[in-house]
């Protein structure tokens, strides 16, 4: 038998065998929710084994160009997206996701959704927000991100796109969506210290790559790039319009503290103002403005404007700067006590919400869990001292509604996935906050839930 023959037939037995198995098991139901439906799948089995019958019988070249693309789209159709995707055919590139048989397994909904909303920003066009069936899902919530995103909404996107990364499933290609939007938000607001941080962490692609670099040689990191390597990098995005500003800044880049530079006054408070002007337009120089107000210390009577204006560009850039001198002591200060009364006031509304029976939307849910990630204090992994007790208020402000909440996900709306994401964040909260009591309650949640990761 020709060996393409006997690989149509092997792959079509694979798929009847799944599909079966998920009839005779209900494989459609809750515990997994990622599944095609039944009616889905029986349509998909039909027309490939319709096909591969058709090149079955016949012979010659006719036959290898019938079976050829039946044994591909047999195997893994999500291969597809990736011809699909960059020409914007968003309906196209939907139901091949939909239907694969391995890297979209986990979450083949989320991974639709999410490939749908790439082939519209491919096209040009605004994605519409994802429509499901289910419980929400990792893909579904990155979509959800990116469609705010392209919509002008960048923060409420952005803290989406950055809350599904506590999701159970991750598809790979998945993984690489939302870190390459990630980073992209950490240049935006320029948050390298961030974007550096999480480098080794993280999947990479060009993209990613180019964005690190240009971090690595912004704050003159020891593996920072030399001017040649970077101009490699860079050279495929020289002459897209979104990537120009930053390629710039990359190749500028010349030492860790501009502050010392030749552009600036040599008077300490006038070099000192000039950092500050600089630093409420580019949040990247908040660090040099914290030590040049250092060595020269505000009067009384503009300190507090000082204290106000950095703080300012801290919250609106979700940057936590380091105490540096007394001034960045003083906006650190600031910035935790009003993000700890808002942490207060957003975990009070919820719990009164519940108290309502207002529930929401399961995306609009998930937004609520985003909000409180997108929030929360950054921190070292092993706080200690101020920052150690400042991460326990936090958490203590948090913990009981987030757990009360993420449990009437479970029991009643019946959202596991939102659920694990949520006690998942929380634990990672409770253990720098050295909370063994929260820990142990967190990890048996999550315990008792794990048939449905």
């Amino acid at each position: 038998m020709n060996p393409l023959h006997l690989l149509t037939l092997v792959s079509l037995a694979v798929r009847l065998a799944r599909w079966g198995f998920g009839r005779g098991s209900n494989g459609d139901a809750k515990p997994t929710g990622t599944v095609p439906t039944d009616h889905l799948a029986t349509g998909w089995v039909t027309v490939v084994g319709v096909v591969g019958l058709l090149g079955l019988g016949c012979t010659g070249p006719l036959g290898i160009v019938l079976v050829g693309p039946t044994v591909v789209a047999l195997w893994e159709p999500s291969w597809l997206a990736r011809w699909l995707v960059p020409r914007g055919h968003e309906g196209l590139a939907w139901w091949v996701t939909r239907l694969s048989l391995h890297v979209w397994r986990r979450d083949r909904r989320g991974g639709a959704a999410l490939v749908s909303a790439q082939a519209a920003l491919a096209g040009g066009r605004v994605p519409a927000a994802p429509t499901f069936e289910g419980p929400v899902t990792t893909g579904i919530v990155l979509a959800a991100g990116i469609t705010l995103v392209a919509d002008g909404q960048e923060r409420s996107g952005s803290s989406l796109v950055a809350a599904s990364g506590w999701f159970d499933a991750q598809p790979a290609p998945l993984a690489l969506v939302r870190e390459e939007w990630v980073a992209a938000d950490h240049a935006r607001r320029g948050a390298w210290d961030q974007l550096a941080l999480a480098a080794d962490q993280s999947p990479s692609s060009p993209r990613l790559q180019l964005l690190r670099a240009t971090a690595e040689r912004l704050l003159d990191l020891d593996e920072a790039p030399d001017a040649a390597t970077y101009e490699r990098l860079a050279q495929p995005f020289a002459e897209h319009p979104d990537w120009k500003p930053i390629i710039s800044r990359g190749r500028s880049a010349r030492h860790r503290r501009p502050f010392r530079g030749p552009d600036l006054p040599e008077d300490a408070f006038a070099r000192a103002l000039e950092i500050h002007r600089r630093a409420l337009l580019d949040p990247s120089w908040i660090e040099a403005a914290l030590e040049a107000w250092t060595d020269a210390p505000p009067p009384d009577a503009v300190r507090e404007r000082v204290v106000v204006d950095l703080a300012l560009v801290c919250t609106t850039s979700r940057i936590t700067p380091d105490p540096i001198g007394p001034i960045g002591a003083a906006v650190l200060d600031r910035l935790e006590s009003t993000l700890l009364d808002d942490l207060t006031a957003q975990a009070t509304a919820l719990t009164h919400r519940r108290s309502a029976h207002l529930d929401l939307p399961p995306l609009a849910e998930a937004a609520e869990f985003a909000w409180f990630v997108d929030r929360f204090p950054v921190c070292a992994e092993t706080p200690d001292g101020a920052a150690l007790l400042r991460r326990r208020l936090a958490f203590r402000a948090v913990y009981a509604p987030l757990v009360d909440w993420s449990a009437e996900l479970y029991n009643v709306r019946n959202e596991p996935y939102l659920f694990r994401a949520v006690t998942r964040w929380l634990l990672a909260q409770a253990r720098l906050a050295r909370d063994d009591q929260a820990e142990a309650t967190l990890t048996h949640n999550l315990a008792v839930s794990r048939l449905w990761s």
